[in-house]
């Protein structure tokens, strides 16, 4: 149908007590003749970008969990990271053209968008005092990037339909996980690389459980809405399988923060069945809980009669963060900086407990299995409660939807979404959910969808808008085109570098130093700020007899990370093969000023006080 004198006047008198997308499904019209028969083409063309990033956001959410590389030493976790940041980046610049088209920002939720604004902020400016910056951005751009879809959905995203859209893609992701993770158990599938069985393409079935622990909830409560449709048995199934694939991960944590998402839904739920007379035993309740947790984390980090009734994996996370604690204690209000734990962890391993651990295997503690703990030492305490705040603020946002709608759809998808933001603080505790890719993009996307779904209650005059200039407008999309190639270009660099990683690893294996030598260098080329790599090409030198080689290279790997045991022993056997006995004597002090009982290379040094020399060879 085309456009006519009689038509455009009808258009004309409807508007806008009806929206343009109501009109044209009323006269059988496509909506972009109505906007162009009102005259708004601007409008028109932010309903087209709004469209894109509501599907890419779908498409992110769905195709996230299956993202691998198996030729590189980070076959899981970075690829998946990487992608995160390239999409973000798009939907960054989507965000920017949206701005330049409606020339103003509109922020549903505002008080949770400036929470999120404000982490970010102070994650980044914790780079100021971090010893090594690439380490610190490695953590702090992926949850930018995190915290950048969520900013699109509370502010591109002006639909509410686009929440169940966005639910669709977290549950069509959900079955691909759970039925590959159930084929490598059941059927052996071997085409994704894992480190062990079942993980689906988590690389490790503790990584996979985290991911289940967040969507099950939700899972789990559109089941029942979905019950009387032909959905509802698919949902159980799924859950059924989501189920099984937990129980073979062999893990204990996803059981406690499903547990945990449990008692949320009941409460919840209860809230909304019984109403006020429920409402105080749903605080109470909802309190004596917090206050069993946080005297549950006091004591275990406090005390160390924990230690005495625990084994396994779990005295060894009780020795973590006692020892963490310290470092806390030392940098209360700023904390060491973002990614620093694992910098830094190995000069407190042995403050309270000695961490047995530390040094072992060429490896470096790089997380504390606990991310409260580890939030607290990097970004202080202060990052701590800003981090708290964001999570509580939005399980309140589920709270006030649960009250406030009449529908069932809603009320069931805030609790599924809220649920599993429990479940994510659950892992969180007992493991570091917030240090993987994946993860904190589920958390921020159902951050986001619970705005969504509450924007529907929000009057236009409630929601935040911020005018931009087009000069502004113009600004900030070169700034985030720019910043965003910049970012793809290294994160480019950065697989290249992780690929010839794994091959100088693979050949410092088998002994050929020389080989690995080569692929470490090349390595190194192409991410210069890697200094795993940095110590393997030092091994590679002192393996092959290139002392002086070795020293220059190692000696920048402890600039930058003056607690690397491994770069610290071959930097002590570098000096000492070169026959530099006081310098070596000087490392091996330090070495062993971090790892007491490092027999090997007390032995180094009683040779050397002894006069004698040493050629020491990896």
């Amino acid at each position: 149908m085309r456009l006519t004198p009689d038509i455009i006047k009808h258009i004309n008198t409807r508007y806008p007590e009806n929206t343009p997308e109501q009109i044209a499904r009323d006269l059988g019209l496509k909506p972009r003749l109505v906007y162009t028969a009102l005259g708004l083409q601007a409008k028109l063309w932010a309903r087209r970008i709004e469209t894109l990033a509501g599907y890419v956001c779908c498409l992110l959410l769905l195709s996230a969990p299956f993202l691998f590389l198996s030729d590189i030493s980070d076959f899981a976790d970075l690829p998946q990271r990487v992608y995160i940041q390239t999409v973000a980046v798009f939907l960054l610049i989507c965000w920017a053209v949206h701005i330049l088209i409606t020339a103003e920002i509109r922020l549903r939720q505002g008080w949770l968008c400036f929470c999120v604004a404000v982490l970010m902020g102070w994650s980044f400016v914790t780079l100021i005092w971090m010893p090594s910056l690439y380490e610190g951005l490695y953590a702090v751009v992926h949850w930018a990037a995190c915290g950048s879809v969520f900013f699109v959905m509370s502010s591109v995203l002006d639909r509410s339909r686009w929440g169940r859209v966005l639910v669709t893609g977290i549950c069509t992701g959900a079955v691909g996980v759970v039925l590959l993770g159930l084929g490598q158990e059941f059927f052996d599938l071997n085409w994704v690389p894992t480190r062990s069985r079942p993980a689906a393409v988590f690389a490790n079935p503790n990584i996979a459980s985290q991911y289940l622990a967040i969507v099950l909830p939700l899972i789990a409560c559109l089941s029942v809405y979905r019950r009387r449709n032909v959905l509802g048995p698919a949902f159980c199934v799924l859950l059924m399988l989501g189920f099984l694939f937990a129980w073979y991960s062999g893990t204990r944590a996803i059981w406690a923060a499903l547990a945990g998402s449990l008692v949320w839904t009941v409460l919840l739920l209860g809230h909304c069945r019984f109403g006020s007379k429920f409402k105080s035993k749903t605080v109470l309740t909802g309190l004596c809980i917090i206050v069993a947790v946080i005297v549950v984390i006091t004591v275990t980090v406090l005390s160390g009669w924990v230690y005495k009734y625990v084994h396994g994996s779990a005295r060894y996370r009780v020795v973590v963060w006692h020892n963490s604690f310290e470092m806390i204690k030392e940098h209360p209000l700023r904390g060491v900086g973002a990614g620093g734990f694992k910098l830094l962890y190995p000069a407190y391993a042995t403050k309270n407990f000695l961490d047995l651990a530390i040094g072992k295997d060429n490896k470096q503690m790089s997380r504390a299995h606990n991310d409260y703990i580890q939030t607290a030492a990097e970004l202080g305490v202060t990052g701590l409660v800003l981090f708290l705040i964001l999570l509580f603020y939005g399980l309140f946002i589920a709270w006030r939807l649960v009250t406030r709608t009449e529908s069932t759809g809603v009320t069931l998808l805030a609790a599924g979404l809220s649920a599993g933001i429990i479940a994510f603080m659950v892992e969180a505790f007992f493991s570091f959910p917030l240090q993987r890719s994946i993860p904190p993009l589920m958390v921020f996307a159902y951050l986001g969808i619970l705005v969504l779904l509450h924007s529907s209650m929000v009057s236009p005059e409630q929601v935040l808008t911020l005018k931009v200039p087009r000069p502004a407008g113009i600004g900030l999309l070169v700034i985030v085109s720019v910043l965003g190639a910049l970012l793809i270009r290294f994160n480019a660099g950065t697989i290249v570098s992780d690929r010839y990683f794994l091959q100088a690893m693979r050949m410092e294996s088998i002994g050929s130093h020389k080989k690995a030598l080569s692929a470490a260098l090349t390595a190194h080329s192409y991410n210069t700020y890697r200094m795993d790599v940095l110590s393997t090409a030092g091994r590679a030198y002192v393996a092959i007899g290139k002392s002086a080689e070795a020293i220059d290279v190692l000696t920048t790997v402890t600039k930058k990370q003056p607690y690397n045991i491994n770069a610290l022993f071959f930097l002590g056997a570098a000096y000492a093969n070169a026959d530099r006995t006081d310098e070596a004597l000087e490392t091996f002090r330090r070495l062993l000023q971090l790892r007491h009982q490092f027999r090997k290379a007390q032995q180094i040094v009683s040779t050397l006080k002894a006069g004698q020399k040493v050629k020491i060879k990896p």
